[in-house]
């Protein structure tokens, strides 16, 4: 009996290692006097977090926007080098969040984009459970929040290592 507890155990902290919200990260060239959008079809009253970084090129800076389906502007920063932007989306259709380089003309960048739609869903067992978490199951919750953070964490300091290794070579 002891075995397959164990079992149900493991299956769930690795079944929770790999459920995450649909997010797409990505890192892209946006070349001088260019715009790269990225189209997104959202829900209504679906939480959106929009994070970014200028990895290499130039002064490290980009123009941001990002339209609604009514192509109303929600979010507009004019040369930033990162930010991270959360928003509830009010209405349904094809969200567009743009990067400009079109002020430089001579530096192309390397620009790191993540973009995260919806909640994560809940664990597995969870949402259907009618008593109080187990220890146990309370510890598991921790757990997975906690290798959600170290993986938001590695990713910050590997952007800034990729971005300080190109400065150094620069110099």
């Amino acid at each position: 009996m002891a075995s397959i507890y164990t079992i149900w155990i493991v299956f769930n902290v690795v079944l929770m290692c790999f459920q995450t919200a649909y997010q797409v990260e990505l890192s892209f060239e946006l070349d001088d006097q260019a715009i790269e959008c990225f189209y997104e079809d959202i829900q209504p009253n679906t939480t959106v977090l929009l994070d970014y970084q200028v990895i290499t090129g130039g002064s490290y800076d980009v123009d941001v926007t990002v339209e609604d389906p009514t192509r109303k502007v929600i979010y507009s920063q004019i040369k930033s080098q990162f930010n991270s932007y959360n928003f509830t989306s009010l209405h349904e259709g094809t969200y567009t969040f743009c990067f400009s380089n079109e002020f430089s003309t001579f530096s192309h960048k390397l620009v790191y984009m993540e973009l995260q739609v919806g909640e994560e869903p809940p664990l597995p067992g969870v949402k259907n459970h009618t008593t109080v978490l187990t220890q146990m199951e309370l510890s598991m919750q921790e757990i997975h929040q906690s290798l959600n953070s170290v993986m938001d964490h590695q990713t910050y300091h590997r952007l800034r290592e990729a971005q300080g290794r190109k400065r150094a070579i620069e110099i």
